[in-house]
């Protein structure tokens, strides 16, 4: 295959390494720049010549962290990035990655979402794409602009990025009729999210979402507390006008204020409430009309295969990896007694937490010290932050289709234990490199359970299924059963694993 490709918009040139071609940086999308600032992603104007697809496109404006190294941000962000196995013939797998980061953070650019290696293993075509975070990607001010400025941009980024390559990933080898959408955290929740969008019905065939759920989205009036808070930080008073005016790094600074604020997700009868990540998707326009989570039950996304899953112990890295780099086990958590706990459990579910403590205590084997009452307080964050929204989206598709799997990731031999994240460096085949060592310990049983899960990624690219010989018989999830694929040193399969928990979380998520 010829590293220049002719796509619609013009040429593409790419390099060629250990046997997978890789294209770079390519823009999927007008620069939303000036007057597109706010506004839906616009289709990428055709270029002469031959784009050199050498080096990364700049990622969204962000904070820059020690775990995202990114050389350049911008607000010319909306790119992609292909890999492509070399000489494998036509009418490949498509599989694009959207990334996590809270909504805030991330690129497509990061070592760790590298698609070289499964590329190369699975025979399939890996994509990746940046889109618009923080506030100018999930600040929604259409209302309070009279339409000037648009809803949901980061999601109409994702939607825009995987037309480009529905249009044009046959000149690559791809076939633009098998595309599987997968992603992690605010990865994930996008894919559930465009699994219910009508904007996004019939752009890709298949979804892997791993360690995300269609519940961390916004009513308008959740979503205009952030808008009212980032108006303040500016000091806007006529924001048709004044919002166009402020520089990235102001709308930046502001938007630091929204992560003090709280907000409640999804759409429940309950409050279930949501800290810091309040620069999230909002339903209630043409991109989401509803609740994902209502759309689903309606049948929206149900011709689509799934896979979906969670780590076993997600919050442990948000309580081991903190800003101050300190681990809340060791830091100002410490000496936390029961009493204490029962307040964080309190705050996460008013009115509720209380009896929550008592059941997790009683399903538990932890004992009373600081660093058990923390654990304790790490499965209750995992379950409602993560495995139980998981679960209502199985729950929800069941009525309509069987073509759903589930999994449960255990692997704990890194530094975080089996915590939020540990699933990427299997899923890339890097769990030699830096980030890999540091999430999933490394060493030969990494490395099989790798193979593992990539192939049975790649299997369920290809067919709509994950089974494959060296993970074997995988089966769908049904409410009776609730099988979910144990992702660890062994791998198997475990019925009702999460009964008791969805037991308790019935009335409330």
């Amino acid at each position: 295959m010829a590293t220049t490709i002719s796509t619609r918009n013009g040429k593409i040139a790419g390099v060629l390494i250990d046997q997978v071609l890789q294209f770079k940086g390519i823009p999927y999308a007008k620069p939303p720049l000036g007057e597109l600032r706010f506004k839906r992603p616009q289709v990428v104007e055709s270029w002469q010549g031959s784009f050199q697809a050498d080096n990364f496109g700049a990622a969204a404006i962000q904070e820059i962290n020690p775990l995202n190294p990114l050389p350049t941000t911008a607000e010319d962000c909306l790119s992609l990035n292909i890999w492509v196995p070399e000489g494998v013939g036509k009418r490949l797998p498509v599989m694009i990655w959207l990334h996590g980061g809270s909504y805030t953070s991330g690129a497509g650019s990061m070592a760790q979402y590298d698609g070289h290696l499964l590329a190369k293993r699975g025979q399939a075509i890996i994509v990746n794409l940046n889109y618009r975070l923080g506030a100018l990607g999930f600040a929604h001010f259409d209302a309070i602009t009279d339409g000037k400025a648009d809803s949901n941009l980061g999601l109409r980024d994702q939607i825009l990025g995987i037309q480009w390559v529905k249009d044009n990933i046959e000149a690559f080898g791809g076939n633009p009729d098998n595309i599987t959408l997968f992603g992690e955290s605010a990865g994930a929740m996008s894919i559930a999210c465009l699994l219910a969008s009508p904007q996004a019905e019939g752009l890709f065939q298949k979804a892997i979402v791993q360690s995300g759920s269609a519940d961390h989205v916004l009513k308008r009036a959740e979503a205009d507390k952030t808008v009212d808070t980032l108006l303040q930080a500016l000091e806007i008073k006529h924001p048709k006008q004044e919002l166009w005016q402020k520089s990235a790094k102001d709308i930046l600074r502001a938007q630091r204020k929204c992560q003090t604020l709280l907000v409640n997700r999804g759409d429940h009868e309950n409050n279930i409430p949501l800290y810091g990540m309040t620069l999230i998707p909002m339903f209630g326009d043409d991109v989401l009309p509803q609740a994902p989570i209502k759309l689903m039950q309606q049948g929206t996304g149900s011709k689509i295969p799934l896979i979906i899953g969670t780590t076993t112990r997600e919050w442990e890295m948000f309580l081991r990896l903190t800003p101050t780099g300190q681990s809340l086990y060791e830091g100002k958590l410490k000496n936390i007694d029961e009493n204490g706990v029962i307040k964080m459990f309190n705050r996460s579910l008013p009115e509720k937490g209380t009896e929550a403590y008592q059941f997790y205590k009683s399903i538990s084997q932890y004992g009373n010290s600081s660093s058990d009452l923390l654990g304790l307080f790490s499965d209750f964050e995992t379950d409602r932050s993560f495995a139980i929204p998981s679960l209502r989206i199985l729950q929800a598709r069941e009525r309509h289709t069987n073509d759903s799997y589930h999994y449960l990731f255990a692997w704990d031999k890194g530094i975080f234990g089996a915590c939020h994240g540990v699933d990427i460096p299997f899923v890339f085949g890097a769990t030699e490199s830096g980030f890999g060592k540091m999430f999933c310990g490394g060493g030969a049983e990494a490395a099989a359970l790798a193979d593992k899960v990539q192939d049975a990624w790649l299997a369920f690219a290809k067919h709509g299924h994950p089974e494959c010989e060296s993970l074997g018989l995988w089966p769908n999830f049904s409410s009776e059963s609730q099988a979910s694929m144990v992702l660890d040193q062994t791998t198997q399969i475990k019925n009702q694993a999460l009964a008791q928990q969805d037991r308790f979380w019935q009335s409330l998520i």
